[in-house]
């Protein structure tokens, strides 16, 4: 099989079905990468057995990797293929649920106190203040800054357009940051060359700060984006506003903070109080 040649058509539709999502765009094509290279002795894709395909999928032992393949092949039969139907009756595991990790805000607070550059701090404030996704932080834009309305612009998955409340205390760290560094485009850049941040520097500095105030939990953008949503949640903000400010489809997502808040459940009221 001249796998190349499909991958190059498989990229072209792509581009085609999923123009605003250059994430999914990449995570299909590995995929897929992957299983024509296994199945690179078969004539053509449309001649490899459901039956092994089957088997190929099994040897993904999480549900989500195993979902995430699913869907990137199927995705290829339907595009690239013309055959929606080649394996349409496999079906989709069920969905591995895990809570997710809190940080306390108390450990928080000790890394803000360890902070002692600007930036950096400017960049946790707007994680934890706002509870964005590290790929949306990295993608806002001056122009995103609505200081009147006192929200921030946020492009987030799927080109989808929101806005986080930007309150005063936030606003006042990034006009003090950025009369210090005075971007161009990007509300973070690096210094010298006001290329867009990388996502890989915000982990960098968030490892050095978490073993820096010794804080024992685990530290990335995105438990910075959960602690968010449970100290709304715990300040008795409506879950349907949680979901619109996270940018979730489904309130069902937003809900799993419900599981993982001790003083929301503490806070129910019984229905013995009424006897």
């Amino acid at each position: 099989m001249d796998y190349g040649k499909w991958l190059d058509k498989y990229s072209l539709d792509l581009k085609l079905k999923y123009s605003n999502s250059e994430q999914t765009r990449k995570n299909y094509y590995s995929c897929v990468s992957c299983f024509l290279i296994h199945f690179k002795t078969m004539e053509q894709p449309k001649s490899i057995p459901t039956d092994e395909i089957k088997k190929y999928l099994l040897q993904f032992k999480t549900p989500n990797t195993l979902k995430a393949n699913l869907c990137a092949i199927k995705s290829f039969y339907r595009l690239t293929i013309g055959m929606p139907n080649k394996i349409d009756k496999i079906p989709f595991p069920q969905k591995e649920r895990r809570l997710p990790i809190i940080i306390d805000q108390n450990d928080v607070q000790k890394m803000f106190d360890v902070c002692d550059n600007l930036k950096h701090r400017c960049i946790m404030a707007v994680l934890y203040g706002t509870g964005v996704r590290i790929s949306e932080l990295i993608g806002i834009e001056l122009s995103d800054i609505r200081r009147v309305e006192k929200t921030i612009r946020i492009i987030g998955k799927g080109n989808k357009e929101r806005f986080v409340p930007l309150n005063d205390s936030l606003l006042e760290i990034i006009t003090t940051y950025w009369k210090e560094y005075r971007t161009k485009k990007w509300l973070f850049e690096n210094d010298s060359l006001h290329t867009q941040y990388s996502k890989r520097s915000v982990g960098l500095f968030l490892k050095l700060f978490k073993e820096k105030a010794n804080v024992k939990s685990q530290v990335s953008p995105h438990e910075f984006r959960h602690s968010h949503a449970t100290a709304l949640l715990e300040q008795g903000t409506d879950l349907r506003i949680i979901q619109k400010e996270l940018g979730h489809n489904s309130i069902k997502t937003t809900q799993i903070y419900c599981h993982v808040s001790s003083s929301v459940i503490s806070k129910i009221n019984s229905p013995l109080n009424n006897i």
